[in-house]
């Protein structure tokens, strides 16, 4: 709720207090305090921790991690930041799910660039094999 109304710092804050109460910090509350900075474009801070979940024991990203991230990053238009965030999930065998595409097809989809458009048309053809694996 803390990142939807832009208090990063204040998310920031209750993530260390849960940690120092020596609660077990799951992947939800990093997912959520990364979509805090992602929504203040924040994203050293945000790819930091991301980082870091990636490096903690049973804290691992998933898809949702990832689509809120690039969706943020698509909001001011980091691109670089959504390929890498893409080449990313495939390092780490995380699928896009149907949010994940949407939200790629939906920004790509409004830039109306040849460039932008031939990645939208790549992305196209990665949902194309995804559905004729699954048949």
């Amino acid at each position: 709720m803390l990142g939807k109304c832009k208090q990063p710092e204040k998310a920031e804050v209750l993530f260390q207090a849960m940690i120092d109460e020596g609660c077990g910090v799951s992947h939800e509350p990093y997912t959520a305090l990364i979509s805090a900075y992602g929504r203040s474009s924040l994203f050293d801070k945000a790819f930091s921790l991301l980082e870091q979940m990636k490096n903690t024991p049973d804290c691992q990203p998933d898809v949702h991690t990832y689509s809120i991230l690039i969706k943020s990053c698509l909001h001011v238009f980091a691109h670089d930041k959504v390929q890498a965030l893409l080449s990313d999930m495939e390092i780490q065998h995380i699928r896009p799910n149907t949010i994940t595409y949407n939200t790629l097809i939906d920004a790509y989809g409004n830039l109306k660039s040849i460039a932008h458009l031939s990645f939208l048309s790549k992305i196209l053809n990665a949902i194309l094999v995804a559905v004729n694996n699954l048949l």
